[in-house]
């Protein structure tokens, strides 16, 4: 079995200065895959993308960031009155001791309407959804969980999954994933290149996700997030030309989630 690589960045669509920035990582480093917030992007994101049809693209599937795509009304555990998800480590969205977002107060059928329509949404671009995965790892909560393995089997797409807890269990529902999940890539201590180098040593034979989230610096950025700055350290060891030769020296091969079996 081949050593496998899917580098794939998170946020595609939260600015424009992410998603440019993301598509430069693409064409000029080692970024195969992307996922889509497809409640914050823009026109200008979306055309970008059907410009760029070499980047694998899924759903970025979020319940804690901007709007929904339903009106409030369809989903009034998920939002509140203007219709604004709850944000995450609010008193209505906190977080457990392990960090997974909780949604306790939510019946799944508005989970599995909002996430269904996000889905839909990106579809009615033009756009044919490679994976599925989520913001701020919510599908790691059991209910999230059942919800997106819902909609992983309605449009028979493979799944991100970040433990061997959820792997076994979406594979035991018949959802393809990868074999393991690399999440070091991640935090100003450890965005640089010799970190990358000690992850890709550490890659074994199967399919690794390694999420990463480069990104441009813009005023809108720094505005809504507080991993701003770090987004343009990481693009630069993305696009940096010794990644990819380490990548051939160790032996792994480059692919995207549409190569996934």
């Amino acid at each position: 079995m081949a050593k496998q690589l899917i580098i794939h960045a998170d946020d595609y669509g939260l600015t424009r200065s992410v998603s440019q920035g993301i598509i430069r990582a693409h064409r000029n480093g080692v970024v195969t895959s992307a996922s889509v917030m497809i409640n914050l992007a823009q026109r200008a994101d979306i055309i970008e993308l059907l410009e760029n049809p070499s980047l694998d693209i899924g759903v970025h599937l979020n319940l804690t960031v901007g709007k929904s795509v339903l009106p409030k009304e369809k989903i009034p555990h998920l939002v509140d009155k203007n219709g604004y998800f709850h944000k995450r480590k609010t008193e209505k969205r906190p977080v457990n001791d392990d960090g997974v977002v909780i949604f306790d107060d939510v019946p799944v059928e508005e989970i599995i309407l909002e996430m269904e329509t996000q889905i839909r949404h990106f579809m009615g671009f033009d756009l044919e959804p490679t994976h599925l995965d989520s913001h701020h790892h919510i599908h790691t909560d059991p209910k999230v969980l059942e919800a997106v393995i819902f909609s992983a089997l309605n449009y028979n797409l493979p799944l991100r999954t970040i433990n061997p807890e959820m792997r076994e269990k979406v594979r035991s529902r018949g959802v393809r994933t990868n074999d393991y999940f690399e999440g070091r890539f991640f935090g100003i201590d450890s965005i640089n290149f010799q970190n990358m180098a000690n992850i890709l040593a550490d890659i074994s034979d199967g399919v690794t996700e390694l999420m990463c989230h480069p990104g441009e610096v813009s005023d809108e950025l720094g505005k809504i997030s507080g991993y701003a700055d770090e987004r343009l350290t990481e693009f630069n060891v993305l696009i940096n030309p010794e990644l990819r030769a380490l990548i051939k020296k160790e032996g792994i091969e480059l692919i995207s989630w549409r190569d996934l079996e």
